[in-house]
């Protein structure tokens, strides 16, 4: 909070510049760490749902 409102983040980087200024170096790492494996996580979950698109496709062609 700056002069006792709320602040609206708009970036990552604007959540990381509080968490240096509060927690420190190490707090803005573990965010970024976490961040990364989310977005790894969520490219995977991806590839995986297009897989199994494309096999409930194949399905559907051979019922034809």
């Amino acid at each position: 909070m700056v002069n006792g409102k709320p602040e609206t983040l708009f970036e990552p980087q604007d959540f990381e510049f509080i968490l240096a200024k509060n927690l420190g170096h190490d707090a803005v790492v573990y965010f970024r760490t976490m961040t990364e494996d989310k977005d790894e996580t969520i490219a995977q979950l991806e590839r995986e749902n297009a897989k199994l698109e494309d096999r409930v496709e194949k399905l559907e062609d051979e019922d034809e």
